[in-house]
This record gives C-alpha cells, sequence and structure tokens, in this order.
C-alpha cells in the first residue's frame, strides 16, 4: 500500500541532491554552458519521523525530481598557477570564453589591430614624436645663432663710387680791376674699405680713395688725378676692452647651446616617459577587458545555473532577477573597459604621431603586466639625479651666463677711453698710373694719433646695469638651490611610490587570494541554502575589484619606476639612448629587460 507524499520526504529529497550535487563555480574563468536541465533518478531510503511510525513503500522509494546539472567550470586545481600576469595564456584553447579574450580586446570586431611592444613604443617615440621633432629644430635654430655672433669678426667691405660737379662764381682781381668769373669743378670718385674687429676689442681698417678731377682753375692741370690710402686703426682702452667683453655674446651664446641641448635631453626623455606610461595604461585597459570578461562570464554562468534551479521550482524569482541585474552591469562595465582600451590606444598612436596615418588602426601590448625587480638605493639615486637631471644642469648653465654678464656690466662702468692711430698716403698726377704710383712711392705721407676720452658724470645707466646683473647671478644661485629642491623631492616621491605600489602588488595578490576563496565558499553555501544569490554576487564583484586592484597596482607599479627613472634623468641610459650636445645616438637593438637587475649608469 503506498503512502502520501509527505513535504519533509520532498525537502529532504532535494537537499540530499543539492549536497551530492554542489554547484562548485570556478575561481579564476568561468565558461558559459548551455546545457539545458535534465531529469535524474535518486533512490531514497525511508526516512523514518521522530516516531519511527511511517514506513515507505516500494513505489515510493524511486522518486524522479527535476535535478539541474553541475556547471561546467575548470577546477580550482587547474587554475592555482593562474596569476594577473600569465593568465591569457594560461586559458584553456577550449574555452569559449578565454578563446574570445585571446581573439581581440575591441567592441568592434572589425577593426584592425597591431601588436606592439615596449621597445617599440621607445623607438617609435624617438623616431617619429612631434615634440621631439619641434625640440630638435629649437635646438638647431639656438645652434645657428651662436655662429650669427661669431659674425661680429666678419671681415667688413665697404666701398661706392660718385660724381659731383660744382660751379661758383668767384671775383678775380686783374690789373685792368675786378673780374667776374666761374670757377667750375668736376670730379667723378671711387671709394673702398676693409675694417676687422680684433679680438680684443679694436678696429683696424684700410681705406682707398681714388677720383678724377676736372676744373678750370688757372695754373693748374686739368684733368688730373688724385688716390690715397689710410690705415686707420682704434682700440678701446678701458670700457669694451678685452677678449672677454669683445667675445661676451659670443660666449654667451654657447651656454645657451648648451642650455638648448639640455632641454632637448629632457624634451627626449620626457616624451619616452609619457609614451611608456601611456603604453602601460594600454597594457591596464587590456586586462582590465580580460578581467570584466571573466566577471561577467561569473555572473552568466550564475544566472544559467539559478534558471535552471528556478525551472526546478527550488530557487524563487527574485534570485534570477539578481543574477539577470548583474550580469546587465558587468556588460555595462564591460562596455566601459572596450572604450578604454581604443581612448588610451588612441592617445598613445597620437604620441607616436600616428593616429592620422589610420585613424582606425588599434594597438595591442605584447608585454603582459610584470613585477620587475628593481633595487633601490636612495643615497646613489639621489647622487645621479644631481648628475644627470637636465633642470640641474640648465641652472648650471644659467649661473655661467649670469657670471659673464655681471663681469661685461662692470666693465661698462668704466669711462670710455680709445687710443686712434692713421697714417696715409697721397698722390696727384696727369695720369691716373702715376697717381696711384705716388701713393705707393709714399711721396706724401700723412698721419696722426691720440686718445678720446667720453664719460657721463652720474653714469646711472652703467651702474645699475652691473645691480641687475648681480641680482641676476643672486637668483641665479637660488634657482639652482630651488632646483635641486624639487629633485631632491621628485627622487624621493618617485622612491616611495615604487616600493608603496610594489607593497599594494604583495597586498593585492593576498586580496585576490581572499575573494576567490569567499566566492567559492560562497558558491558552495548557495549550493546549500545557507547564502543567497545577492551574497554570490557580492563576493563576484569584490573578487573583481580586487583583479583589477592588483592590475591597478602592477601597471602603476612600471610606471612608477619609469618616474623615478625619469626624476633621476636616468631613463635615456636604462635604453642606451645617448643624447649630447643637441644629438641623439640610438642603438639597433634596446635592451629587453631594461629595469630587471641594476645596470651602469655611465655619462
Amino acid at each position: 500500500m503506498s503512502t502520501p507524499l509527505s513535504f519533509s520526504r520532498i525537502a529532504s529529497a532535494i537537499l540530499l541532491t543539492a549536497i551530492l550535487q554542489p554547484a562548485a563555480f570556478a575561481q579564476d574563468v568561468a565558461v558559459v554552458s548551455a546545457i539545458e536541465p535534465t531529469t535524474a533518478t535518486l533512490t531514497i531510503q525511508p526516512v523514518p519521523s521522530i516516531n519511527s511510525v511511517t514506513t515507505a513503500s516500494d513505489e515510493m522509494n524511486s522518486l524522479e525530481i527535476t535535478q539541474f546539472p553541475p556547471p561546467v567550470v575548470e577546477t580550482s586545481a587547474s587554475l592555482e598557477k593562474l596569476t594577473i600576469e600569465n593568465f591569457i595564456t594560461n586559458i584553456d584553447p577550449d574555452d569559449v570564453i578565454g578563446r574570445e579574450i585571446s581573439q581581440g580586446y575591441y567592441g568592434d570586431p572589425n577593426r584592425p589591430s597591431t601588436g606592439i611592444s615596449l621597445n617599440d613604443v621607445v623607438l617609435c617615440t624617438v623616431a617619429k614624436n612631434l615634440n621631439i621633432k619641434l625640440s630638435d629644430i629649437a635646438n638647431r635654430i639656438q645652434h645657428d645663432e651662436f655662429h650669427v655672433q661669431e659674425g661680429i669678426f666678419d671681415l667688413q667691405i665697404s666701398g661706392g663710387v660718385s660724381a659731383r660737379s660744382t660751379d661758383e662764381p668767384i671775383l678775380v682781381d686783374t690789373p685792368g680791376g675786378t673780374v667776374k668769373s666761374n670757377s667750375t669743378n668736376k670730379t667723378v670718385s671711387a671709394n673702398a674699405s676693409v675694417s676687422q674687429l680684433l679680438p680684443t676689442g679694436g678696429v683696424v681698417s684700410l681705406l682707398f680713395d681714388d677720383a678724377r678731377i676736372k676744373n678750370n682753375n688757372a695754373g693748374t692741370v686739368s684733368p688730373y688725378y688724385r688716390a690715397s690710402t689710410t690705415l686707420s686703426v682704434t682700440h678701446p682702452l678701458l670700457r669694451n676692452a678685452g677678449p672677454l667683453v669683445t667675445q661676451s655674446n659670443i660666449i654667451i651664446s654657447q651656454y645657451a647651446n648648451q642650455i638648448s641641448a639640455s632641454q632637448f635631453r629632457e624634451q627626449v626623455m620626457n616624451q619616452i616617459s609619457v609614451s611608456m606610461q601611456l603604453y602601460f595604461d594600454l597594457i591596464y585597459a587590456v586586462s582590465n577587458v580580460d578581467i570584466t570578461r571573466i566577471s561577467l562570464a561569473q555572473a552568466q554562468e550564475l544566472l544559467r545555473v539559478n534558471n535552471a534551479k528556478f525551472s526546478a521550482g527550488v530557487l524563487p524569482e527574485l534570485d534570477v532577477l539578481q543574477a539577470q541585474s548583474d550580469v546587465a552591469l558587468r556588460q555595462q562595465g564591460l562596455i566601459q573597459a572596450l572604450k578604454q582600451v581604443d581612448i588610451t590606444s588612441d592617445q598613445l598612436r597620437t604620441q607616436l604621431a600616428e593616429i592620422s596615418d589610420n585613424p582606425d588602426l588599434g594597438l595591442m601590448p605584447r608585454d603582459q603586466p610584470t613585477v620587475p625587480e628593481f633595487q633601490i638605493d636612495q643615497t646613489q639615486f639621489l647622487s645621479e639625479a644631481r648628475r644627470f637631471r637636465p633642470e640641474l644642469e640648465q641652472v648650471r648653465w644659467t649661473i655661467e651666463q649670469s657670471k659673464l654678464n655681471l663681469e661685461v656690466a662692470d666693465n661698462r662702468t668704466l669711462p670710455q677711453l680709445d687710443a686712434f692711430a692713421d697714417y696715409g698716403s697721397i698722390g696727384a698726377n696727369e695720369s691716373w698710373s702715376k697717381g696711384v704710383g705716388d701713393v705707393y712711392d709714399d711721396k706724401n705721407g700723412n698721419w696722426q694719433a691720440g686718445l678720446s676720452f667720453n664719460y657721463p658724470l652720474q653714469n646711472r645707466a652703467a651702474r645699475y646695469r652691473f645691480h641687475q646683473a648681480e641680482k641676476n647671478l643672486d637668483a641665479s644661485h637660488l634657482r639652482l638651490a630651488q632646483t635641486e629642491d624639487v629633485v631632491t623631492l621628485e627622487v624621493l616621491t618617485g622612491l616611495r611610490n615604487v616600493q608603496t605600489n610594489l607593497q599594494q602588488v604583495a597586498l593585492g595578490r593576498s586580496t585576490v587570494e581572499f575573494n576567490k576563496s569567499k566566492v567559492d565558499t560562497g558558491q558552495k553555501r548557495q549550493a546549500v541554502g545557507l547564502a543567497t544569490t545577492f551574497d554570490v554576487l557580492a563576493f563576484q564583484s569584490d573578487l573583481a575589484t580586487a583583479r583589477i586592484n592588483l592590475l591597478r597596482a602592477v601597471v602603476d607599479y612600471n610606471k612608477a619606476i619609469v618616474q623615478l627613472e625619469q626624476a633621476k634623468g636616468t631613463l635615456l641610459n636604462r635604453f642606451n639612448i645617448d643624447v649630447r650636445c643637441g644629438e641623439m645616438k640610438v642603438p639597433e637593438k634596446l635592451p629587453k629587460r631594461v629595469f630587471t637587475e641594476r645596470r651602469i649608469i655611465s655619462d
């Protein structure tokens, strides 16, 4: 005789089924499976009541119930070695989500992409970055200015040709009385001169003059030729005297060349730093897509299982709605993550001056997030910063400029006292050749020598220019001290950022492991009814957040190393890129592991 099926018997059967078939979710990669609910036959032994009076018949011992299938997942053992650095390469090739991750990161599957490594980024930055090219042009312009200032020693040549005619009335006293007459004079002349500035401030010039003169003066030969040659020397004795004052603009231009070359080196280093940090941001954006997809896959798997449970009548509809809402929320996060990949890729391509060539092309990083070894030595780092930072080098050259300006200003407070001397020879004859011959024969020599003096009594302009130069030199020393403080602060800040981010990586790894265990425990508790869908979704969200935080810490650690090398001024040395005197030498192959081991940094 069959007995009626009691509610306690059914509940016991369902609970036993859940215990025997727990929904073990994946800890790292959950695979969406389309397995439909199946039926299973479970033989249940009679469960006596408290009073031991109820006996189950053979007909009721075979109870057919609807059983939801366990999700198809990877076991914890297969994921033990899966980390944020290698989770892409360790994904099962048969994994649906894994195939999606390996095939592309972009929302638009038709968008072309090309792979790029960190060394590619550095080389492309050096070769194509527009800011570097502009800085190179500015450096070359400044180098040209040096040659402009050298022009003061160019040999100066001048000359001219002129014609003049005069007709003046004159009174001539004759025996017959005063007679009015006219004096005519027609002169055609040519002159040429050569002058040269001396390094000590003097000027040497040589003047040639030749003229043909025709007149109606009685008792003179007409026409006749006159030639002359004059050598003149003028030299300052006090103000503007000496090589330093004379060549001050040339020396200042040399200092400016050094400053410009240092600024070019600074620009190269800054742009490489920007490109590297954008590259690390791209690694983060792409890896963030992977993590977001894993999180979405976990939410979809939970939704699939909840649907199966709801169809079996063992789960309320609210749990299904919660799972659906979380899937939609994570899909939104995936959309935003995909967009960020495109934005970061475009930013990097703009930095590399490639975005206009092919706007639709995306960049795919070939490097995976890593945690390189980086030895820290604060004393050595501060010493390297004082030695290699371009800003300090620029201020030191500025101090040299200020010192020179002070010496020049001091000289210009002196009186103007110049010595001069001229010597000339004049010849005249009825033929041009004989007139020139008289000049070279030095038959009619003329000379003069003397001193000229000039001095403003108050001399306010020169005195206050000197005071300004003194103040500029003081300001330059203060700027050096200020720049040293800034450099020291940047190095110390960089050191702390590297140490802090490394600690964040260690804590992030622990947090991920803790949240993996929490998710695993929550899924098992949900399978036996001790946790709700809301709890599991919250645990999965915490795990996704922990993974993203770990990835962010790894990327920030790499960026902090780059920023620290930039703060020390040694970033170019790491890649063996030599920038000196405005010229850049780039090796054919860059080192593969830039920050893994300590490198000897030299000049």
